[in-house]
């Protein structure tokens, strides 16, 4: 669920952008682990500069010359790479990626800012209470420093092999699949996913994914005798259509005579009060406007059915109708930006 809080509504992201409901968690682990890692990082390097014998002032000074710029660099990269979230036509995803970059930014600022500053107060106090009593910069592991010495003399060649590893991670994007993973994304050991494979296995699946037709009708309304008989053929031109397995509408009552549906629709009052009322109140709006023909199709879209929204929506056309046609499929494409 994608919403916007009422603070989020008002200032920085939320302002501009509906919040995903779950971005303040991960904005904030986010948060927490950059500044904590941004600070360690600092004060490491002003600590070894105060072991060399350097002034409060001259040790700060080169800490940020150094490690300060890391920080920078770091911070922009990481940048980068979040941007990379806006591009997706997925509006919960894009609300986490601006979210990450405002909390990433702001947590390089405080970074080069705050921390230097109470680097500055602290100066030499802040070797105090030290838990290790091994000397900043000699704390690496062997391992480690003859990994970074190895780094230095050929950089060339690891940036080369860095750069085909990340161009090998990239390549599944090729294959990326935007659409609701729904059973898909859930093992095979739970209820859901059985219930899923005995419909499959039963032909049946298209009961999971419904079209739902709203048919406007204007000022006259269903209840006129022009717009049953249209909804009526525009219910058995979607039934004649090979890839239809049921449909649900005002007008499909089964067995029922036309001659006593239309006795029962002859007005608004009889039609809630007859045998048919549960019928007419699950698919005909309370002031009678709209009319709602859902339809099942035989196959489900993840067993390679064909979409049927734009033959309903030319199947309407050619009845005269004005209609919207909706429903889970519809929704998944439009979720994924493909339409």
């Amino acid at each position: 669920r994608v919403r916007a809080g009422p603070a989020a509504g008002r200032i920085g992201v939320g302002t501009f952008l509906p919040l995903a409901s779950y971005a303040q968690i991960i904005v904030t682990m986010l948060g927490l682990a950059i500044g904590i890692d941004y600070a360690l990082l600092l004060v490491n390097r002003f600590r070894e500069e105060l072991r060399q014998g350097h002034a409060t002032n001259d040790a700060l000074s080169r800490t940020m010359r150094t490690a300060g710029v890391s920080v920078l660099f770091s911070g922009s990269t990481v940048l980068i790479a979040l941007a990379a979230l806006l591009v997706p036509p997925l509006t919960f995803v894009r609300s986490l990626g601006a979210s990450a970059m405002v909390i990433l930014a702001t947590g390089m600022l405080v970074a080069v800012t705050a921390v230097p500053a109470l680097l500055v107060l602290l100066g030499p106090r802040v070797n105090a209470g030290r838990i290790s009593q091994r000397a900043p910069g000699t704390r690496s592991a062997p391992v480690w420093r003859a990994w970074g010495q190895r780094v230095v003399r050929t950089p060339a060649r690891f940036a080369a092999v860095g750069f085909s590893v990340l161009v090998l991670l990239t390549l599944p994007v090729t294959q990326m699949d935007l659409r609701f993973s729904g059973v898909r994304g859930l093992t095979s050991v739970n209820d859901t996913t059985r219930a899923v494979e005995l419909l499959g296995a039963s032909n049946m699946a298209g009961l999971l994914e419904p079209y739902d037709v709203m048919i406007d009708l204007g000022e006259v309304g269903f209840f006129d005798p022009s717009s049953i008989r249209d909804v009526s053929t525009f219910v058995r031109d979607v039934l004649a259509f090979g890839d239809v397995l049921a449909v649900v509408a005002p007008t499909n009552v089964g067995a029922l005579p036309n001659l006593l549906v239309q006795q029962y629709y002859a007005t608004a009052d009889l039609a809630r009060s007859s045998p048919l009322a549960d019928l007419v109140d699950t698919t005909v709006s309370r002031d009678g406007r709209t009319a709602l023909v859902r339809v099942y199709p035989t196959a489900a879209s993840w067993q390679g059915a064909p979409p049927l929204d734009a033959t309903l929506r030319r199947l309407a056309e050619e009845r005269g109708l004005t209609a919207i046609v909706g429903g889970t499929q519809v929704a998944e494409r439009e979720w994924r930006g493909a339409l």
